[in-house]
């Protein structure tokens, strides 16, 4: 292993660390209602759940082929669920009997699903529950089926007790207008309820990250530390402000999609069901982020990346010093410069 140089640390926010000091161990004698609302606490937290809907036929070819089945309970699916069981399954499931309690009520909405490895399509399957909170989850639904309509209802109208469903929504320019996207739905092809409950939900949403992910820009010339990397750990902490010294690194990005193309097609669906151009409520950003072919989902993989980086890394005579540039941050920067109210 290379020895990690200041400009190729993991960035971490300076109140995220934890020591021995914050260990408390008296959290059994406490009243329950307190230890309940500890636990409620703890789950408490934003996460990106990527969701991929598949047609019945294609789910059941490739249980057959992994020499699986679909159990009885699964018979009625029009369209399949896929989730990465690991991303959606919170540790608090797992502690004790109080803790999966108090998850379960969190996680309000049990819709049930297909838990794969991850969402390719030849990972194995198998059924399970995707538990979802509407207030604090933000689903990326990934559809080649044509049943994001119907999936956008049935999460509204039959698996959420309080009949709220999508709140929060990352889409990427293939989710919006690929193949089976959200904005290529007429409104006169959906029944009347599963029209209404698309049009109550782009009327509801609170906020909606245009998933803008690069393959270049972090290494051209030179590294540009202040690009985040991607991870695909679900759960992600925001920040005011990012303490780094980013401004001048990120003053030119370079853009692979123009993300006004994702906020024409978000306001011709709105036109198509609100007959509005937007909703003043809905909070509309650029979810920038630096993809790799080999996921992040760990400190390990994180700096094993960075150790691939260094490798590559060759310093300019008369260049840059290497002091000058950042700690890498894994995760995405948000942006709103580049929506403005007329694009």
């Amino acid at each position: 292993m290379c020895d990690l140089t200041p400009h190729l640390q993991i960035f971490t926010p300076p109140d995220s660390a934890s020591t021995g000091a914050d260990k408390f161990h008296l959290f059994a004698a406490l009243p329950t209602e307190i230890r309940f609302e500890i636990w409620h606490l703890a789950v408490r937290r934003e996460r990106i759940i990527q969701v991929r809907l598949r047609n019945r036929l294609t789910t059941d070819k490739l249980l057959a082929w992994k020499n699986g089945s679909r159990p009885a309970s699964r018979q009625d699916e029009r369209y399949c669920v896929l989730v990465n069981g690991l991303q959606t399954i919170n540790k608090l499931f797992r502690v004790n009997w109080e803790s999966r309690k108090a998850a379960r009520l969190f996680y309000r909405v049990h819709v049930p699903c297909w838990m794969v490895k991850d969402a390719t399509r030849n990972s194995a399957m198998e059924p399970g529950i995707m538990y979802f909170n509407p207030e604090y989850d933000f689903l990326r639904i990934s559809n080649d089926t044509g049943d994001v309509a119907e999936f956008i209802h049935d999460l509204k109208a039959v698996h959420d007790p309080r009949n709220i469903g999508l709140l929060n929504l990352v889409a990427s320019i293939n989710d919006l207008t690929g193949p089976g996207g959200i904005c290529t739905i007429k409104p006169s092809t959906l029944d009347l309820p599963v029209r209404k409950s698309l049009a109550d939900t782009l009327l509801q949403l609170r906020h909606v990250f245009f998933h803008q992910l690069q393959r270049t820009g972090r290494q051209v010339l030179a590294f540009n530390r202040a690009f985040p990397v991607e991870a695909c750990l679900p759960t992600f902490r925001r920040l005011r402000l990012d303490p780094r010294p980013i401004k001048k690194d990120l003053a030119n990005v370079f853009f692979a999609v123009d993300p006004r193309r994702m906020l024409l097609a978000w306001r011709q669906l709105l036109r198509a069901y609100l007959g509005v151009d937007e909703v003043p409520h809905t909070e509309l950003r650029v979810l920038l982020t630096h993809g790799h072919p080999n996921k992040i989902d760990s400190v390990e993989s994180a700096r094993a990346r960075l150790e691939h980086e260094q490798i590559n890394w060759t310093p300019r005579p008369g260049g840059f010093s290497v002091d000058a540039f950042v700690k890498t941050a894994f995760g995405f920067c948000l942006q709103r410069s580049a929506l403005r109210s007329k694009a």
